[in-house]
């Protein structure tokens, strides 16, 4: 066999030998995914159950829907006081979005902050499974809570506006309710994960929760200026827009696009913080900072 026969074959031997190592790589990747589904499935459940015990049906319609509905009520009077029926409208919008935040941004961080108080977070930290992946599967209810509440909300919203129009465009907009309830929840996620070494949770969560009623539009649109620049990188301001936009007969991707990304940024500090608090923890034998 000639030099230029034997480079041939030896090439194309490697070549084969790094397509079959790059084949069972992203094989072995794969194979991974339904391992992982199934358990955090289970986990979901267990986090619904875990979560009916916490607030049974009655307790829900006697504590969750009064507060939904008592809120978005206060929110769009507000609004109708400080700028008539145009500003009540826009206040509806708002209010029927923020009813989500009670659940996803106030009572979903407890998720996490409970493993801590009962002193189990470090036997999530043993497991195969990431800590990131069983509090979101967890975290599942508290979405839908969230989700529910808005759904709840806008019928007093659009009762207190005397504009009965509202409710179609409104429900033909559930996919923008669904977005800002995934975003609220990562923006959640990461204030729990703030407030997981340190002994304020409950100061923390309700802050965030102010923080977006403060700076998200959630009233008026969006201001200008340092308010707008804070409420930029909230969640729920560039999803209530697009609610606005799409009631009005505008184009809302732009907008839900950005709620989007806010959300995805969030998430990402939730991931990255999480995974420093474990490595940080394992080195001080504590989750508390120090």
């Amino acid at each position: 066999m000639r030099s230029s026969d034997r480079t041939n074959d030896s090439l194309s031997g490697g070549l084969n030998s790094s397509s079959n190592g790059g084949s069972k790589t992203v094989a072995t990747a794969l194979a991974g995914v339904p391992r992982l589904a199934e358990p955090l499935a289970r986990t979901a459940v267990l986090g619904l159950r875990e979560y009916l015990v916490e607030y049974p049906p009655l307790i829900l319609v006697a504590t969750v829907l009064p507060r939904a509905l008592l809120q978005t009520a206060f929110l769009v009077l507000l609004g109708h006081a400080a700028g008539g029926q145009t500003s009540a409208v826009a206040a509806a919008i708002g209010a029927s979005a923020y009813a989500m935040v009670n659940a996803t941004a106030l009572k979903g961080p407890d998720v996490l902050i409970n493993e801590r108080v009962q002193g189990t977070l470090h036997r999530l930290r043993t497991t195969d499974l990431p800590v990131a992946g069983l509090v979101a599967a967890r975290w599942l209810a508290y979405t839908a809570e969230g989700l529910l509440s808005s759904l709840l909300a806008m019928p007093v919203a659009v009762l207190l506006t005397s504009d009965p129009g509202l409710i179609p465009r409104l429900l033909a907009a559930f996919p923008l309710y669904l977005l800002m309830a995934l975003t609220t929840s990562c923006f959640g996620f990461a204030v729990a994960v703030v407030a997981v070494g340190r002994r304020a949770d409950v100061f923390l969560t309700n802050l965030g929760a102010y923080l977006i009623l403060a700076f998200a539009g959630v009233l008026t649109p969006q201001p200008g200026g340092l308010p707008g620049l804070v409420g930029a990188v909230l969640p729920l301001t560039h999803g209530v827009a697009a609610l606005r936009a799409w009631t009005d007969g505008g184009n809302p991707l732009p907008y839900a696009a950005a709620e989007a990304l806010t959300g995805l940024g969030w998430a990402l500090l939730a991931l990255a913080g999480i995974t420093w608090q474990a490595r940080r923890a394992r080195r001080s034998g504590s989750d508390f900072l120090m």
